[in-house]
């Protein structure tokens, strides 16, 4: 299912281990954050993973997390050490933990959500994860993933910290260097691996942008060597072999109409709106996928050549009915030139998925498409 990333120059000699053939859905559900951040969080809702997790939005800064370990995390079940705060670059309602500083993100917003209510839900949810969060540790089932810019000095003493717990395992995610590659992971002892990032994320308004695909490849390293049994000390970056493409072979799931003129190339389809089609959005007529891993995420992705008449204002695909877990539509600066868009979504207890291609757009713009794709992962 995998292979080398012969690119990343791996060394000469090493072996691939056979990996456990798992969903980016279910491999995810084994790890859990301890901070200090919410990358790892956004990693995870990114295959379609909303565990419930005391520190998966959390900003925990190493020396107040291991002064929290040190006293059973106390203060955070402590009603009266809780505060509601608004930041200044955001709506968005925060809880802080007075006792440690720790900073949770609370999901309600300003002018939706009053203050004290929100102080009250923290009061009667935060106590109800803590027990949750004290019974990972003691029966040691995840893997605790630290990762933004802490010290090897304080994961060392956090790896020690959760040891008073359980048996459970670190994984510390920090920056890659000369010898060791981005997506690439060592085992430093028999309960602290180390996995290495190209960068990490930055808060952006557009959206997730760390690196996904290495975080998938240190995750499935890390669970080869503890779940999987390999004896590997270090494993190099793994990238996805050619998953098989569920839409190949199937009909023409672009409808096409109208006239177009010379195709950018002969394997392509072309698509033109019409004046008979609804503005401003348009939807080509969907093609169902069956017999799919339901509460898994899959990702559909399509080529696409904007000419540079095109006078709409969004280019994407998408799964009919379904909310998307992310996506790429078209970047409109780019014309006469081949452009990937994609998006993903979990999918549903039906086993059952359609693709289609959305345009919102006038009579008469045209586009050109090929190579559409879809298949289970998270990303590309």
């Amino acid at each position: 299912m995998f292979e080398q990333d012969f690119r990343d120059g791996v060394p000469g000699g090493v072996s691939l281990p056979a990996f456990t053939d798992i969903t980016d859905t279910a491999l995810l559900r084994r790890f859990e954050s301890l901070g200090p951040d919410c990358e790892f969080g956004f990693v995870q809702r990114h295959a379609g993973v909303e565990p419930l997790s005391l520190f998966r939005f959390t900003s925990a800064p190493a020396g107040t997390f291991l002064r929290a370990a040190a006293e059973r995390f106390k203060g955070v079940a402590a009603p009266d050490s809780i505060e509601i705060f608004q930041d200044s670059k955001t709506p968005e309602w925060f809880c802080r933990i007075e006792p440690y500083g720790f900073v949770f993100h609370t999901g309600q917003y300003a002018g939706a959500s009053d203050p004290d209510a929100v102080k009250l839900e923290q009061k009667r949810r935060l106590p109800f994860m803590l027990r949750l969060f004290l019974h990972e540790l003691e029966s040691a089932r995840r893997i605790f993933v630290r990762g933004g810019n802490s010290t090897f000095e304080e994961v060392t003493a956090i790896c020690d910290a959760i040891g008073a717990y359980g048996r459970g395992i670190v994984l510390w995610v920090t920056l890659a260097d000369e010898r060791n590659r981005p997506g690439s992971v060592r085992r430093h002892s028999e309960r602290l691996y180390i996995g290495y990032i190209e960068r990490f994320w930055t808060m952006a308004s557009t959206g997730f942008n760390g690196c996904l695909d290495q975080w998938l490849s240190i995750c499935r390293n890390v669970n080869a060597m503890v779940f999987d049994g390999v004896t590997d000390e270090v494993l190099p970056r793994l990238v996805r072999a050619n998953r098989p493409n569920l839409l190949a072979g199937r009909p023409d799931w672009i409808r096409l109409s109208g006239q177009a003129g010379a195709a950018p190339a002969s394997d392509t389809r072309f698509y033109l709106l019409s004046a008979d089609q609804r503005f401003p959005h348009s939807m080509t007529a969907s093609i169902r996928v069956d017999d799919l891993m339901p509460d898994t995420i899959y990702i559909a992705s399509l080529e696409i050549w904007i000419t540079e008449a095109f006078s709409g204002h969004s280019v994407g695909v998408l799964f009919a009915g379904l909310p998307s877990v992310s996506f790429r539509n078209a970047d409109l600066g780019m014309r006469e030139g081949w452009q990937t868009v994609w998006t993903t979504a979990k999918c549903p207890p039906s086993g059952s998925l359609a693709v289609a291609m959305a345009i919102e757009g006038h009579s008469g713009d045209l586009i050109f498409t090929r190579n559409p794709r879809l298949f289970e992962g998270c990303c590309l």
